[in-house]
């Protein structure tokens, strides 16, 4: 059972997991784009060459998916508290948002961390399917 572990931000190579071996698979070689934990096979194409299919997709239909219009809203109206990113699993940033948006108010800083988490919420708001602002923690593509 080959698994995909990585796809690399440039989007040019996919690391694989066969048999617990890593082993890196050029992003050309897909017949769709993958997502990470999907199981994948090689196929012979018409022209001989091996190409990679995904056999079990793990993002069709998923009720794990998130949403690209809740974690933005959620960044907008309570981003200074890092809801959006415990939504998104971006757990240690999270944290760093709440300490700085609670403790921050008794130094009064916690408007900083009131305008990173809107930011944060507009920048995703306005993402492009393959960004990493459009990409949950796992690297699972939100939906639109």
């Amino acid at each position: 059972m080959i698994i995909v572990k990585k796809i690399d931000e440039d989007k040019k190579n996919v690391t694989v997991s066969n048999n617990g071996e890593l082993q890196p698979i050029n992003f050309d070689e897909f017949l769709t784009i993958p997502n990470v934990d999907d199981v994948i096979e090689p196929q012979q194409s018409t022209d001989n060459s091996v190409q990679f299919v995904i056999v079990n997709n793990t993002n069709v239909n998923s009720s794990s998916q998130k949403s690209k219009l809740a974690a933005g809203l959620l960044g907008i109206f309570l981003g200074g508290l890092g809801i959006h990113n415990f939504y998104l699993g971006n757990t240690v940033k999270a944290v760093i948002q709440l300490l700085i948006g609670t403790l921050g108010w008794f130094v009064m800083l916690g408007w900083v961390s009131n305008i990173w988490g809107s930011i944060e919420g507009i920048i995703i708001l306005c993402s492009k399917k393959g960004s990493n602002w459009h990409q949950d923690a796992n690297g699972n593509e939100l939906s639109d």
